[in-house]
């Protein structure tokens, strides 16, 4: 698959993304063609920050940073925004996990911004979520009702 002239053949420090593109009807195919990228991420969570709230509408925002060692080590700082900034609960920095991500940027007051907005965070291996919390211990001792 040739992939578009922005996304560089030779990735080391993640893998190559899953591409999936559409064309807007309202354009020649020739003309405009809107790419919609979904990226992938391997790597060890290296922070997770508290929920704040953004504006006046007190929109809830969470970092949430991916830390990929390859030929150099890169830090991806992740927003989760609204009822996604639950996806990072359960999780704990170290823990290796694989991040689904869409790359969205925005133009305010003159300014440019871009943004990682995952979608979906699973522990390395494909497990969805974080690990279930181990079983509550239960340990009475000797009773009547033991057979030794």
């Amino acid at each position: 698959m040739k992939l578009p002239p922005f996304i560089p053949e030779n990735r080391t420090s993640f893998q190559r993304p899953k591409i999936a593109a559409s064309v807007c009807p309202c354009f020649a195919t020739d003309t405009l063609a809107i790419i919609l990228a979904m990226f992938e991420i391997t790597g060890t969570i290296h922070h997770i920050g508290e929920t704040e709230f953004k504006g006046q509408s007190q929109f809830p925002i969470r970092l949430f940073v991916l830390k990929n060692e390859g030929n150099y080590t890169d830090y991806f700082p992740f927003e989760l925004g609204g009822e996604k900034t639950t996806m990072a609960d359960g999780f704990q920095p170290g823990q290796v996990v694989t991040v689904n991500f869409n790359v969205r940027g925005r133009e305010w007051n003159g300014r440019w911004f871009t943004s990682l907005a995952p979608f979906k965070i699973e522990m390395a291996g494909g497990s969805d979520g974080p690990p279930p919390p181990p079983p509550p211990a239960y340990d009475e001792g000797p009773g009547e009702d033991d057979i030794f």
